[in-house]
């Protein structure tokens, strides 16, 4: 495992199980993890890949706003797939009734 999915995996913890532990942070996110994501940082800076303009750090409160946000868009996506999956002409092409006659 390299340094970025480490990173990607602790994010994803993260986001699943949030990011205190009753009222402390949770361990996850102490030394290390500050410290492979500076060192994601430096080694892109080093190739040239700046960041886009307009990123900022977040507080919590914001990221945990943006997160619920990410989340209902997946989950109204993922319900219009199902309503559309369950469409009873979803498989017939060129055809005006699913028996297959005109």
């Amino acid at each position: 495992m390299n340094l970025y999915q480490v990173t990607l995996c602790i994010e994803a913890y993260i986001r699943q199980e949030g990011p205190f532990r009753g009222k402390k942070l949770d361990p996850v996110l102490g030394q290390n993890y500050l410290a492979y994501v500076n060192t994601i940082r430096l080694n892109l800076r080093e190739l040239g890949i700046a960041r886009k303009a307009g990123d900022e750090i977040l507080s919590p409160l914001q990221l945990a706003e943006q997160i619920d946000k990410e989340q209902a868009e997946q989950e109204a996506q993922e319900a219009e797939l199902r309503l559309c999956s369950s469409h009873p002409f979803r498989n017939i092409e060129g055809r005006s009734n699913p028996s297959g006659g005109s």
